[in-house]
C-alpha cells in the first residue's frame, strides 16, 4: 500500500515504536468490541486434520493465508515425526511446497501496545523465520528474527506499539531460513497469542472509526507502464486475489477503446483465469456501510458477485449479482449491516463468467452510517 513506517526501533525483545502517515476518513466514534486475543485459530485447530500431515489451500485454513505462489498452508497433528504440539493437537508449517509465509489481518486501537507470543522449532535442524507486522499490503517491519533447533519448542515473546491511524493491522511469520536444502521443509509454528497492555479486556477501549477503510479504489496507485499489465498481487497496493497464479490484471483508460471509469486505471477480475480480488478493512458491529462500485462487461455480458464477510471463512455472504455489457460502465449500489462482534470485514468481487476475459471494476468507495 501507499503507507510509510518512518522510524522503528527495537527495544528488549522487540518493544516497537511506529511513526506512521496513513490517512482515513474518520466520521464518528466507536467502541473497539475485540477481546484481549484478537487472532482466530491461533494453534491451527479449527479445521481438524484427516491425516497426519495436510497441505491446503489457505481458504480451509480458518483466519490465515499465505505467500505461497500455490496459496498452500501445510499442518500437522501431534506426533507426526515424533514431534508433539507444543499445544493441542494441531501445528503449521511455515515451509509448505515453498518457502513463504503466513499472515493474518485484525483489528487494531492507535497507541495501545500489543503482545506477541508463539512457540517456534526447527523441523530437521536450525530453522529460522521472522515475525513482521504493520499495515496490510504494505512492507512490513522486522519484529524479531528467530532461530530453534530439533530439540524442542521454544517461546519467543515481543512487544508492538501501534502507530497513529493503523486500525487494521497484519502479523506475519516468514521464513528466511532451514537446515534443509529442500525449499519445502522447516520452520513450525504453533501457539500464537496477541494481547493487549495497559488495559482491561472487560473495558474495551473507545478509538476513532475510519470510515473510508479501503484503500486503492480506483486502482491508480501503482502506476502501469504499458496500456495493461497482468501482475503478481503484491504489485497492486490493498488487493489480494484467489488466483492460483497470485495475478490481478490491470488496464490503462482508452486500451481497446475503454474508458476508466474514473482516473486512468481500472482492474479485470479475469486475468489468468476466472477468480476473485478482495481486501479487508476495520468495521463496526452493527454499523452500516455503503459500497458503490462500477462494473463493465469486456466482449458482451459478463458477471460477478459482490461478497462480504470475515476473512478466512469458508464463504461469505452473497450481497449482490452484477450482469453489465460492453455499452458501457453501470455503477452498483449495496448496503451491509456488519454482524455482531465483526471488527474486521472483508469485501470481495468473484467472476462467474468463466475464462481469462471479463469484468472490469473501478471506482469502488465505502461509507458508513
Amino acid at each position: 500500500m501507499n503507507f510509510v513506517s518512518r522510524s522503528f526501533r527495537l527495544v528488549l525483545f522487540a518493544a516497537v515504536v511506529l511513526v506512521s502517515s496513513i490517512h482515513l476518513q474518520v466520521n464518528h466514534q466507536v467502541a473497539y468490541a475485540a477481546s484481549c486475543e484478537q487472532l482466530i485459530n491461533t494453534g491451527f485447530e479449527e479445521s481438524p486434520l484427516v491425516e497426519t500431515l495436510q497441505i491446503r489451500d489457505a481458504g480451509l485454513v480458518p483466519g490465515w493465508d499465505t505467500t505461497a505462489t500455490d496459496n498452500m498452508i501445510e499442518q500437522w497433528m501431534s506426533g507426526f515425526e515424533n514431534i508433539p504440539a507444543y499445544a493441542g493437537n494441531q501445528f503449521a508449517e511455515l515451509n509448505a511446497n515453498e518457502i513463504a509465509a503466513l499472515h493474518q489481518d485484525f483489528a487494531t486501537v492507535p497507541g495501545t501496545t500489543i503482545t506477541v507470543s508463539f512457540a517456534h522449532r526447527g523441523r530437521r535442524g536450525l530453522d529460522s523465520a521472522v515475525l513482521e507486522m504493520g499495515v496490510p499490503g504494505a512492507a512490513l517491519t522486522e519484529i524479531l528474527q528467530v532461530e530453534t533447533d530439533t530439540v524442542e519448542w521454544k517461546v519467543y515473546s515481543a512487544t508492538y506499539t501501534i502507530p497513529e491511524g493503523q486500525t487494521i493491522t497484519r502479523i506475519q511469520f516468514r521464513s528466511v531460513s532451514s537446515s534443509s536444502t529442500d525449499g519445502s521443509v522447516g520452520n513450525l509454528l504453533d501457539e500464537i497469542s496477541i494481547t493487549r497492555e495497559s488495559e482491561t479486556c472487560d473495558e474495551p477501549p473507545v478509538y476513532e472509526a475510519a470510515c473510508a477503510l479501503l484503500d486503492n479504489t480506483g486502482f491508480e496507485e501503482s502506476v502501469l507502464q504499458r496500456d495493461y499489465e497482468i501482475r503478481d498481487a503484491g504489485l497492486v497496493p490493498g488487493w489480494d486475489t484467489s488466483a492460483a497464479d497470485n495475478m490481478i490484471e490491470q488496464w490503462r483508460s482508452g486500451f481497446n477503446g475503454v474508458v476508466a471509469y474514473e482516473g486512468n486505471q481500472f482492474a479485470e477480475l479475469n486475468a489468468n483465469e476466472p477468480s476473485l480480488f478482495y481486501q479487508d478493512f476495520a468495521s463496526t458491529p452493527d454499523s452500516t456501510v455503503t459500497i458503490e462500485f462500477a462494473h463493465r462487461g469486456r466482449e458482451g455480458v459478463d458477471q460477478a458477485v459482490l461478497e462480504m464477510g470475515v476473512p478466512g471463512a469458508a464463504e461469505l455472504t452473497q450481497i449482490l449479482e452484477m450482469s453489465t455489457g460492453t455499452e458501457g460502465w453501470q455503477g452498483y449500489t449495496a448496503t451491509y449491516v456488519i454482524p455482531e462482534g465483526q471488527t474486521i470485514t472483508r469485501m470481495q468481487f468473484r467472476a462467474i463468467t468463466e475464462g481469462s476475459l471479463g469484468n472490469f471494476i473501478d471506482g469502488i468507495s465505502l461509507s458508513c452510517s
